[in-house]
Order: structure tokens, then sequence, then C-alpha cells
């Protein structure tokens, strides 16, 4: 159990990291004075900004998204199937 914890948990930390920093870069160019630009800037940087909006997850097989919650799911998973097998 402690090595399919010790593989699992890096990729859903820094998973979830890479989402917080897109979050934050999203804020980041809204609040820069991007109004002072040239016409073709504002509209790149409004384009590039809505592209950040929609939610970037890292996905497992196309399928189960690699997340903190992912992770919790699978260690609950695990322990009960060791509680479920373990002899009593």
């Amino acid at each position: 159990m402690v090595s399919e914890v010790t593989e699992i948990f890096p990729s859903c930390f820094y998973s979830n990291r890479f989402m917080e920093t897109t979050d934050r870069m999203v804020f980041a160019i809204y609040s820069a004075d991007w109004t002072r630009l040239s016409p073709r800037s504002r509209k790149h940087f409004v384009i590039f900004m809505q592209m950040m909006q929609q939610k970037k997850v890292i996905l497992a097989g196309k399928q189960i998204p690699i997340t903190l919650a992912t992770f919790m799911s699978v260690v609950k998973a695990m322990f009960t199937m060791i509680m479920i097998l373990k002899p009593q």
C-alpha cells in the first residue's frame, strides 16, 4: 500500500499545482493593464484568457482526472480492500 501511495501521490500533487497555477495565470493576465495595448494585442490577450479559463485537468487514460481528490478516493478504496481481505 505504501508503494502505491508513493507512486500516485506526486502525480496527483503536481497535477493539482498545475491547475492552481493556470487559474492564477488568468487572474494575473486580467489584472495587467492590457486595456492600453494595441487592438491586435488586446484581441490576443482576450483569446488567451478565454482559453485559460477552461479548466486544465490532466487525465489518465483520457478518462480519469489526476487530482488530489482522485488520490484520496484511491487510498480509500485500497484501505477498504485491505480491511475486507484482512484475515480475521
